[in-house]
């Protein structure tokens, strides 16, 4: 194709009459089926915004965030893959971050859950974790984690009653050493770099046009739990095993 004068190079194009061939590997056997262009072919050219070529690009994107996503969760070789949090709002589908950043800025309210990996908390002293609110009138709690996952990256917040529901520990016994020693502990086990956590996000904007996540309905296993393995690796291990 890329030596016929009717196409070039990264436009968008319908193709009749292809003439289409076997490719076979080494071995003999079947790679795919390859399309080759002839003297009876017609060609096509679209314009970019053509629905055809606007759907095979949305296609491509999905696609291409679907690998990225898949490889961003898939775990260190050794190690295995495990789940820290439990996410409680069953009744949103699971969506990627891009998704959520996307679908924010159309909404600012919105409810989410997804899977991602975490990587940093903030700030890293639990002792910072407890502040006085001015708008509560009470001492509270609350902290940022760095999440990502093949399509994107964001803070969110774990703050109020959902820090309680999520570390397990009251604010007023954060108020205590022993509290603040717990919640420390908690959390160095749990939020190691590049765990697997599902996650419930709602977003909200901070009155000056930005968008911000927060966790909601969810909460640190007190042991991780071994995620399925899909792979045919993983298949044949327990194959093994049994």
């Amino acid at each position: 194709i890329k030596d016929d004068t009717r196409t070039k190079e990264g436009g968008w194009f319908k193709f009749r009459s292809l003439q289409l061939k076997k490719e076979l590997d080494a071995r003999g056997k079947l790679k795919g089926i390859c399309g080759y262009l002839n003297a009876k072919s017609a060609v096509s050219a679209l314009p970019d915004t053509h629905s055809e070529a606007t759907k095979l690009r949305e296609m491509h994107d999905e696609r291409v965030r679907a690998i990225a996503n898949q490889e961003e969760q898939r775990p260190a070789q050794g190690v295995e893959a495990t789940l820290v949090t439990s996410a409680g709002f069953g009744a949103a589908p699971m969506t990627t971050i891009k998704e959520i950043i996307d679908k924010t800025k159309e909404d600012s309210g919105g409810k989410f859950r997804c899977r991602v990996q975490l990587h940093n908390f903030e700030p890293i002293n639990v002792e910072q974790f407890v502040r006085f609110s001015k708008v509560e009138r009470k001492h509270v709690c609350l902290f940022k984690i760095q999440v990502k996952d093949g399509s994107g990256e964001l803070m969110a917040t774990v703050a109020y009653e959902d820090f309680e529901e999520f570390v397990g520990i009251t604010q007023e016994e954060m108020r205590t050493d022993e509290g603040k020693n717990k919640c420390k502990e908690i959390l160095n086990k749990s939020l190691k770099k590049g765990a697997t956590a599902d996650l419930c996000l709602k977003t909200y904007e901070n009155g000056q046009g930005k968008s911000l996540y927060r966790v909601f309905a969810t909460k640190l296993l007190p042991a991780p739990k071994a995620l399925p393995d899909s792979s045919a690796r993983g298949r044949a291990a327990k194959k093994r095993k049994r």
